[in-house]
């Protein structure tokens, strides 16, 4: 199966920032998030969390890299960032309230042990809502810190959250992570991160942040 992603082009307006640095062969799949969730999304968001959850896999898939496994405390510390963005009219991982990643989750009750996020606003009128959601992956592709977060090997689960805010601006937030209980099975890193890095015992909670 041939990524849409690989033929369609990035609007110049993207806007983003993301968290991080890191990275099998499996088979593809569109994962299926019609099932109940704790996260309260209408029916058109996560329809595009799924879609950017898809994208995400079927990108680490033709790199040769395994699937994420879908948590729900991930996917509400991400709807619950990306709603705190829009209410405060801020876009940035630690917002005025000085909360960062690893607390958000931890108060979302994910136990983590690795943690990564990508987050984004993107607007075109010119796209469909379908099209503007593969644009926000494509951009992240397209970035070095988002796309090592996209590739990371030290992360297994993902949730992801998007709003639209009525002048149609699409938010979007993807937190990765890997739980205590599966660290062992998550790979360490192998290439060195040249930014800033938080400073704790190697078998610790980390979060690794890309500027």
């Amino acid at each position: 199966m041939t990524s849409p992603w690989r033929r369609t082009q990035v609007d110049p307006s993207f806007q983003t920032n993301e968290v991080s640095r890191d990275g099998r062969r499996t088979t593809s799949f569109r994962p299926n998030l019609t099932w109940k969730t704790a996260v309260p999304y209408d029916a058109t968001c996560l329809q595009f969390a799924e879609s950017l959850h898809w994208y995400c896999n079927d990108f680490r898939t033709q790199q040769g890299r395994s699937p994420l496994e879908w948590n729900e405390r991930l996917a509400v510390s991400a709807f619950n960032h990306c709603e705190r963005m829009l209410a405060w009219q801020e876009f940035d991982h630690v917002l005025s309230d000085g909360v960062e990643l690893g607390e958000r989750l931890t108060r979302s009750g994910y136990r983590w042990m690795y943690c990564r996020e990508n987050i984004a606003l993107f607007r075109d009128v010119r796209m469909t809502s379908e099209q503007q959601i593969l644009s926000i992956h494509i951009g992240w592709v397209r970035s070095p810190g988002h796309c090592d977060n996209l590739l990371a090997d030290n992360v297994c689960e993902v949730g992801v959250c998007v709003r639209q805010t009525p002048d149609g601006v699409f938010c979007a937030v993807q937190n990765f992570g890997t739980p205590m209980t599966r660290a062992g099975a998550a790979v360490r890193h192998s290439r060195t991160v040249t930014r800033r890095v938080d400073s704790q015992p190697a078998q610790s909670p980390r979060t690794i942040f890309e500027d």
